[in-house]
């Protein structure tokens, strides 16, 4: 695009009224004033709100994440010979607090 203030050439034919102007006049646009909201200041400011809101839905991500993915172990993600301890068995109370090590599962060969 062209830079600086645009000009722009009024005739006579062209215009609708009493035709005051002469053919040929060369009309200037006004600049506009500078945009305010472009300062290094206000740069700064929104990259820094982006910057913290990016963070902010980082962590959000991570605690979501985290929340579904962490929890008791099932059965198959124990090692063989793993030490356990049971705890929060409700239906044989007697059984918590029980020490052992994960065996042979059922069905593997």
């Amino acid at each position: 695009g062209r830079s600086g203030p645009r000009r722009h050439t009024v005739s006579r034919a062209g215009r609708r009224g009493s035709g005051a102007c002469s053919p040929g006049v060369v009309l200037m646009a006004v600049p506009r004033p500078p945009d305010l909201s472009k300062t290094p200041w206000n740069t700064m400011r929104i990259f820094a709100e982006a910057s913290h809101k990016e963070e902010a839905e980082a962590a959000r991500f991570i605690t979501a994440l985290v929340a579904k993915t962490a929890g008791p172990k099932g059965a198959d993600e124990f090692l063989r010979e793993e030490p356990v301890a049971l705890k929060g068995i409700k239906s044989r109370p007697d059984l918590n607090g029980a020490i052992g090590k994960i065996g042979k599962g059922v069905g593997s060969g």
